[in-house]
C-alpha cells in the first residue's frame, strides 16, 4: 500500500495477524509503484507472481513491463454491456483451432432465444 494510515494498518494487523502490510513510496502518478513492489517480492523470494485483476490493474502492469506470459481462460459466454452475469449468454464450444498465432474458435449457443 501507498497507505500511511497507521490507524487503519493497526486495524489490519487485529483483524489479520498473519497478513504483513507494506507500505511503500507512491509513484510519480502517486499510485502503487508496481516494479517496486515487484521488486520486493522478489527480493522476498517470489519467483512467480500470478496477478487476477481488473482492466486498469492489468493494464498498468503492462505499460510498466512486468508482465512475461499470459494464462488465458475464456468461457464460451457472451458478457459485452451487460449489468450482471445473470444477463449473459452461454454458448458451447464446438472447434478450436490454431490459426498462426490466433486461436479460432466456433462457438454455438447453448440454449434457444
Amino acid at each position: 500500500t501507498t497507505s500511511t494510515d497507521t490507524a487503519r494498518m493497526a486495524q489490519i494487523h487485529h483483524q489479520r495477524p498473519h497478513v504483513e502490510v507494506v507500505t511503500m513510496p507512491p509513484d510519480a502518478g502517486g499510485k502503487n509503484n508496481l516494479a517496486a513492489i515487484v521488486q520486493d517480492l522478489a527480493l522476498r523470494g517470489v519467483n512467480e507472481l500470478h496477478v487476477e485483476a481488473g482492466e486498469k490493474l492489468n493494464a498498468s502492469f503492462m505499460r510498466a513491463g512486468l508482465v512475461d506470459e499470459l494464462l488465458l481462460y475464456m468461457a464460451p459466454r457472451l458478457l459485452g454491456s451487460l449489468n450482471n452475469l445473470q444477463q449473459s449468454i452461454d454458448f458451447q464450444i464446438h472447434d478450436l483451432a490454431r490459426v498462426g498465432s490466433d486461436l479460432r474458435l466456433l462457438l454455438r449457443r447453448a440454449r434457444a432465444f
